[in-house]
């Protein structure tokens, strides 16, 4: 009985128990259940409200308050963030930063857009298109500051976005194409402009048809590509096919978007002298703006001038003065009275009068241009020029006193009065000075309004000044102002050559420098792009003219120098603590004459200075010896240009070395002795008898020309030519390359200190395979080539390295990274690698150091990133280079690779960053010569042992290898390939030094032990 009692309480227990359990899932399950209800509702709440605040947001930036709208936004983005909803948190930042841009809240835009895409590179594991949007508005919010490099920078990962999910072909990459395309116009480079806007074309046209208004865009932005590189029958074709979508599109003749349209076919007919399709274009758009907007629109503006300048053409000046008051009258009804738009119509007034030759109105009109972008510049004296502290616009500026300048020297021919032609050397002067400004601190913010080719014109004409008043000045024997104005033209050939490379290295996107941080590099490139960028605003707030807002100009001007100053600060800082940044991007002080011929005197005294200047029509040459300084001006013709190529082509070509023709030979002994008759006779009969070393300051395709094997007395025949016998330059002098006075005065300065070491040497025999590693289109070019393979690059280092103190790197161990951490032990650093250099991208060049695997960590030496690097070497050694043009690039321009020899971009931007890395002096191949290098270079280092300096060795080498071989070894190909760049000092290496201590030890004791011997008896 008690055993069932127990049973059953038991059984009850357990019934008790399973029920209470049910009752509890039960009851948590509708907890649940409720909780998850009442979360689903807080969540849609908490999305329905974060769609309200963006609605409200863009509610608020259409009606002109994006202050109050940004509360909103963020709201709304941090409820998305909380939620985790990533793809409505990327959308509503992309969505309002386009907004932001609407107005010119560009900062708050890319802040936004910054967020956005680390949220989605984080979060979203499908990002495209969101993330590929967000660097599309951030380029876009780039470009609008003017920072052009990085709106590139966004766009080139944007396509890399869509490139890689979608394909290279895809229509969605036409807004990136066509945003790249943007990039690159406002950049000046309009060959790649016109390649992303055809691509942006044909992605647009399949994605939404012929007819349609983005379309019509890209017809219209292909147009204005065209017109700026010339290519006047293909933008008349595509504003044609514009014209013909917008009437489709619109269902009627006078949309105003075909005034705009008419404008540009205008503009192109007036370029091709088409005078009547000219005027009748640009009186249907004056027609269609007529009927659709108020007198002052910009576009009737543009349509008088152009009517204006094909009257002007036509030489009916009483209507093109007509048409040209018209839109200055135009624009003063809408413009501040100093706005620079206005000075732009004092030009066209100015140009009416100088075709008349009336000099006087001309200057007066350009004085009045200028006392309007000079803003603190009223004289209205036309002698009078302004100082460039305070100019709303620079390259209006220097548009007028260009045409000043023009003004005075035309004038002279007519009066010849010494006063205009001083004048016009005084103007030229300031907007050399202007010049080198917009480089300086614009430093690629300018690329909209400024075209380098201009630049360079104002260089040539005030060079072409300079001679005319030089060569006035001898005749009267003035000799003492002849030497002032030698200085002068000196002091514009030097800030030219400045102006060329500074050009090339803002746009080879170096983004790091030794010894400068990338928080200090970032401030500055922030500040030049805030100061283009508050001009520009500016420029727009001062276009309402009594309308404009007092207050807002005020606070413009106040914002624009505050921050000019905190750029000077930091360039003061920069010469004072990092004096090699300050002096490749800062340093605008040339150097002189004077200053020169003091170095020269002090270290070479039996050398001499020759600088080039290539101009179209002229080759201006000045040479600085110790004493004396003298100017000379030569005709630039094609007979002189082809020259050039011919005596390059037959010294650098193996098979006429090995087996000369007599049709070549020919050639290349006329063309050696005109070249040296041209470019070196005059010049050298004026220096001091005992001169016997150059230092060459070569310009465009001089730089490819290897002085030394010019002729310096006229071989009339080629019976029995006997190539050792040639009246070589090389025979009397020893040459050195550079590029700038000033670059090679710094480098003189430098005081090179002993090594430990004498050499390094790096070398790999290259093999198809390895080359391919490394996926780079001109290095898979370079392995279909003979010279692909460096088979005896090993044994010349080895052979080089055996009469120094040499640590070697062969093969696998000839990496990067090994140069990096030995550099600065050793004099000398021979790298038998490759060397490419690529002209139509110089800071893009390369060196190849040994690869075995697809991603190695050092395999490659880029010249951007040589500004990075501290080697400390003194002399680098460089026998296999190879020069590589971009094979778009020349179907572009239907160039060849002979045309594209002419600049010498590849070549000194590897001096200058080898120069920045510590590395003041080059040795290097400009073709290959077989294994004769070896031979020359070993020579070279056995003078270096007897303490010659770098150029006289290389001369002493040479010199030897000719007359040492047999005559026909004496042919150029074999030994004047290998040239020197840079400085010409002697090396100093521990070996030497030890060697110098030896012997004033040896001389010591003896001179020691002889007074003993002289004591004791």
């Amino acid at each position: 009985m008690l055993i069932t009692l127990r049973h059953t309480e038991s059984t009850l227990f357990k019934f008790f128990l399973v029920f209470a359990m049910y009752l509890a899932i039960i009851l948590f399950t509708s907890v649940v259940v409720q909780a998850k209800k009442t979360n689903n509702q807080t969540v849609e709440q908490n999305i329905a409200n974060a769609k309200s605040y963006v609605l409200k947001a863009d509610s608020l930036v259409k009606i002109a308050q994006p202050d109050s709208a940004i509360a909103y936004i963020l709201q709304a983005t941090t409820i998305y963030q909380y939620l985790g909803e990533w793809n409505s948190y990327v959308k509503a930042c992309n969505e309002f930063a386009l907004q932001l841009q609407h107005t010119n809240k560009h900062n708050e835009s890319i802040n936004l857009l910054q967020k956005a895409i680390v949220a989605g590179e984080k979060y979203l594991t499908n990002p495209y298109p969101l993330l590929s949007n967000s660097y599309n508005h951030i380029a876009t919010a780039y470009r609008k500051k003017g920072n052009y490099q990085k709106a590139l920078n966004k766009l080139t990962k944007s396509l890399a976005i869509q490139s890689r999910i979608l394909g290279s072909t895809h229509t969605d990459l036409g807004d990136t194409y066509y945003s790249l395309a943007s990039i690159y116009y406002h950049k000046g480079n309009y060959k790649a402009s016109l390649k992303y806007n055809q691509r942006a074309r044909r992605a647009r046209i399949q994605k939404y048809g012929e007819i349609h208004h983005f379309v019509a865009a890209t017809y219209f932005n292909i147009a204005e590509v065209n017109t700026l590189l010339g290519n006047f029958d293909e933008a008349e074709k595509d504003l044609l096919k514009n014209l013909q979508i917008l009437k489709a599109l619109y269902k009627q003749q006078n949309h105003p978007k075909q005034a705009t349209t008419y404008s540009s076919l205008a503009n192109v007919y007036e370029k091709q002298n088409k005078y009547e399709a000219a005027l009748a274009a640009s009186n249907t758009a004056l027609k269609i703006l007529a009927e659709t907007f108020e007198i002052t629109h910009p576009g009737f503006v543009e349509n008088y001038k152009t009517i204006g300048n094909v009257y002007l053409k036509q030489g009916k000046y009483n209507e093109a003065f007509k048409h040209y008051d018209a839109a200055m009258k135009n624009r003063k009804k809408f413009l501040a009275e100093k706005h620079p738009y206005l000075s732009e119509m004092y030009l066209k007034i100015g140009e009416l009068h100088f075709v008349q030759n009336n000099f006087e109105e001309a200057l007066a009109s350009y004085q009045q241009a200028l006392t309007i972008v000079a803003t603190n510049f009223e004289n209205p004296n036309v002698f009078a020029n302004p100082s460039l502290s305070k100019v709303s616009s620079q390259t209006w500026l220097l548009a007028i006193l260009n045409n000043k300048a023009a003004a005075f020297n035309q004038w002279y021919t007519q009066s010849n009065n010494p006063e205009h032609l001083t004048a016009a050397l005084q103007t030229y002067q300031v907007a050399c000075q202007l010049i080198g400004n917009i480089y300086t601190i614009s430093d690629g913010n300018y690329y909209k309004h400024f075209e380098p080719i201009a630049a360079s014109q104002t260089f040539f004409d005030g060079l072409a000044t300079v001679y005319k008043m030089y060569e006035e000045a001898l005749k009267n024997g003035e000799e003492q102002i002849a030497q002032k104005l030698l200085n002068e033209a000196f002091k514009i050939s030097e800030q030219y050559k400045k102006m060329q490379f500074r050009q090339h290295l803002q746009a080879g996107n170096i983004t790091q420098y030794k010894g400068l941080t990338p928080n200090k590099f970032q401030e500055e490139q922030d500040l030049k792009v805030d100061i283009a960028y508050h001009n520009q605003k500016l420029i727009e707030a001062k276009q309402h003219g009594d309308f404009a807002v007092q207050k807002d100009i005020k606070d413009l001007e106040l914002l624009i120098q505050h921050k000019k100053n905190k750029l000077d600060s930091l360039i003061q800082f920069y010469k004072k603590s990092i004096p090699q940044y300050y002096q490749l991007h800062y340093n605008t002080q040339p150097s002189t004459v004077s200053s020169l011929q003091e170095q020269l005197n002090l270290q070479y005294p039996q050398s001499a200075l020759l600088q080039y200047v290539v101009s179209p029509s002229y080759i201006y040459i000045i040479s600085v010896d110790k004493t004396n300084a003298y100017f000379h001006k030569v005709k630039h013709d094609e007979q002189l240009i082809n020259n050039c190529k011919n005596v390059r082509q037959i010294v650098s070509n193996a098979d006429e070395a090995l087996a000369p023709t007599e049709a070549n030979t020919q050639t290349y002994l006329q063309a050696a002795h005109q070249l040296y008759s041209n470019l070196l006779k005059d010049v050298l009969q004026q220096l001091p008898p005992n001169t016997n070393h150059l230092f060459i300051l070569p310009d465009q395709h001089l730089s490819y020309l290897p002085f030394e094997v010019l002729l310096d007395t006229s071989v009339e025949t080629t019976d029995n030519i006997n190539f050792q016998q040639l009246p070589y330059l090389v025979k009397n002098y020893a040459f050195s390359y550079h590029y700038t006075a000033n670059d090679l005065q710094y480098k003189l300065q430098q005081n090179r200190q002993h090594k430990k070491q004498d050499y390094i040497g790096f070398g790999t025999s290259y093999n198809i395979s390895q080359l391919a590693l490394y996926n780079d289109v001109h290095i898979l070019e370079l392995a279909k080539k003979p010279a692909a393979q460096l088979k005896d690059a090993i044994e010349e280092v080895e052979i080089l390295s055996s009469p120094m103190n040499a640590t070697l790197f062969l093969n696998e161990e000839a990496t990067l990274s090994s140069l990096q951490q030995n550099a600065g032990k050793f004099a000398i650093a021979h790298l038998a690698l490759h060397t490419l250099l690529i002209e139509t991208q110089p800071t893009q060049s390369k060196i190849l150091f040994y690869r075995d695997k697809p991603a190695p960590s050092s395999s490659q030496l880029v010249i951007s990133d040589l500004y990075q690097q501290s080697l400390n070497i003194d002399l680098a050694v460089l026998p296999s280079v190879h020069f590589v043009f971009d094979e778009s690039l020349n179907k572009e321009s239907n160039s060849n690779e002979q045309n594209l020899v002419i600049n010498g971009n590849s070549i000194w931007h590897l001096n200058q960053a080898f120069n920045y890395s510590g590395v003041p002096s080059l040795l290097l191949n400009h073709w290959q010569a077989n294994n004769n290098h070896i031979t020359i270079l070993q020579n070279f280092y056995t003078a270096l042992k007897e303490k010659q300096h770098l150029a006289k060795a290389l001369q002493t080498s040479k010199v030897n290898f000719i007359n040492n071989n047999k005559p026909a070894k004496a042919h150029p190909y074999f030994w004047s390939g290998t040239m020197l760049v840079g400085s010409p000092a002697t090396i100093k290496t521990q070996s030497n030094y030890t060697s110098y201590l030896f012997f004033v030890c040896l001389s010591l004791l003896l001179s020691l032990g002889g007074f003993v011997f002289w004591r004791n008896n």
